[in-house]
């Protein structure tokens, strides 16, 4: 049969355009689109008016000038969404020099906000502040994480860097999620230098371990007849604000992925605490 039909032949009606496959017609149409009482021919300059599903394709970028802070964002998101941090430098082949601190935060009001926890793809560790190393000329680090019941994600720089600039980009994902895997490594290695640290006792806040993104797990013995008080993070340890405490001989291992400060404080000062970190 040939292709097209006719309409109401018997009154001479109008060919309708169609395409004959050797057993029935399909019917050719033509898409419109348009509010009610009004059709738009879809073309090339005139195209259906679509968008992604469950994201809002914005970006926001923010430089950081040496020795500088600065917020990047809010970018706003659709509930339910992964999104990519790029770092790079200002000017391709200037690296920055220092240790820039990042604070990555997700909110819905853009008032309030809490932590959000960014994968870095060149190590597969998660953090939700990072203190980067110096940069690199002509390269950039990635961070991913997965947005799930928030709106909005920022980034904060609270520390700059200390020569040349960097530049922080948030950019959303298409996809309406992406999770976050930290990678443990089979088996840690011994601690790092020669062999457990040895930590003076001092009835003054006193710095234990220094935060390290690279630490998979940690342990503090108390060589001490004194009580040591353990604070995790990097608020100042007191005899009455404190996270672990210790009598002599006391053991405590450092909650696995825990990668920041802990500081201590002992009742008298004698005797040390033992430290050893797994990288």
């Amino acid at each position: 049969m040939p292709n097209d039909v006719t309409l109401n032949a018997m009154s001479g009606g109008v060919k309708a355009a169609s395409e004959d496959d050797g057993t029935r017609h399909h019917q050719l149409v033509k898409v419109e689109w348009g509010a009610a009482g009004t059709q738009t021919m879809a073309s090339a300059t005139n195209p259906l008016p679509v968008s992604s599903y469950g994201v809002l394709l914005t970006s926001a970028s923010q430089a950081i000038a040496a020795a500088g802070t600065g917020t990047c964002g809010p970018v706003t998101l659709t509930q339910g969404n992964n999104v990519t941090v790029i770092v790079k430098n200002t000017v391709a082949a200037s690296a920055w020099a220092g240790a820039p601190v990042l604070v990555f935060e997700q909110g819905d009001d853009g008032v309030q906000w809490s932590p959000l926890v960014m994968q870095r793809n060149d190590t597969g560790q998660a953090l939700s502040t990072w203190t980067l190393g110096a940069g690199a000329a002509n390269s950039e680090l990635m961070f991913d994480a997965a947005v799930e019941g928030a709106s909005q994600v920022r980034v904060r720089c609270t520390t700059g860097p200390t020569t040349n600039g960097l530049t922080i980009v948030i950019q959303p994902g298409g996809a309406p999620f992406s999770p976050v895997v930290t990678t443990i490594p089979n088996g840690c290695s011994a601690a790092t230098g020669s062999g457990p640290a040895s930590i003076t006792s001092a009835v003054t806040d006193t710095l234990i371990l220094a935060a390290n993104g690279a630490r998979q797990g940690a342990s503090i013995y108390n060589d001490s007849t004194a009580t040591l008080y353990l604070s995790y993070g990097t608020n100042a340890a007191s005899t009455t604000a404190f996270s672990v405490k210790m009598t002599s001989a006391g053991y405590a291992e450092v909650p696995f992925g825990y990668k920041g400060q802990i500081r201590g404080i002992w009742s008298a000062a004698n005797g040390a605490a033992r430290v050893t970190e797994f990288i």
